[in-house]
């Protein structure tokens, strides 16, 4: 059994560990990293940053800097 594991494109966290088989059953399903909270598309094996409608996405990015 071959495993492959999925990291986060932002932080660079394990997200997945799992037989390829069951990553190409989960292709294209988003997720969010319990480390930096961002929303990620599986492609494949590799996981990029989702682009989502969501207003409370990015609320941590607000610069403060007046």
């Amino acid at each position: 059994m071959n495993f492959c594991t999925v990291r986060c494109c932002i932080c660079n966290s394990v997200l997945l560990n799992l037989p390829q088989e069951e990553l190409e059953k989960l292709n294209s399903l988003t997720f969010r990293c319990e480390s930096c909270g961002h929303r990620l598309v599986l492609n494949g094996t590799v996981v990029t940053k989702a682009v989502s409608a969501e207003p409370f996405q990015n609320i941590f990015k607000y610069d403060f800097n007046i």
